[in-house]
């Protein structure tokens, strides 16, 4: 018999728009239940923008992010999820209550998977604000699922990933 996650249920309201997002604890941290949606005017680097460029598909999906803007996408009092912040939702869950906590009939994540490319609705994929140094290459960090219930945490070079539009999901600061 597996236990059941602890979970606690809220919202957040984004000051910069208004707009208010599902929240879960799971563990110790409290994260955003849907991806963000958060078009960063100011940002002078990186690109976000909905699939297929259609508003629609924002308020199913969020919003897209590339590399240099899911760095500066988060709202105050919340952060991009680093590697260890993954890690610890990882270890939290079993495989099994992983997919299920990113149902969004089991009241954790909503897992409207963002896709990219031809992949809307099959595929997910989020940023992590983690970046790996090899051989003087900067790789970043991003979670994918797959339909089969599949978590992996995969790395990409700095130029590929220049390329890649991914979703976001933000943690809480812990003061």
């Amino acid at each position: 018999m597996q236990l059941q996650p602890q979970t606690e249920h809220g919202t957040f309201t984004d000051p910069r728009d208004g707009r208010e997002y599902k929240t879960v604890k799971i563990g110790n941290l409290v994260w955003m239940a849907e991806n963000l949606n958060y078009e960063n005017r100011d940002n002078k680097y990186g690109e976000s923008r909905w699939y297929s460029s259609d508003p629609a598909n924002g308020e199913e999906y969020g919003r897209l992010y590339d590399s240099d803007a899911a760095t500066s996408a988060a709202p105050p009092g919340w952060h991009l999820p680093t590697d260890m912040d993954w890690d610890t939702l990882f270890a939290e869950l079993s495989f099994e209550q992983l997919a299920n906590v990113f149902k969004p009939t089991a009241g954790g994540f909503d897992e409207k998977k963002n896709g990219y490319g031809k992949n809307l609705g099959i595929y997910g994929y989020w940023w992590s604000a983690t970046k790996h140094w090899l051989e003087g290459l900067c790789y970043n960090s991003y979670v994918s699922y797959n339909p089969k219930d599949i978590f992996w945490r995969m790395v990409m070079n700095d130029e590929e990933s220049n390329f890649k539009l991914f979703s976001i999901r933000c943690v809480k600061d812990v003061n």
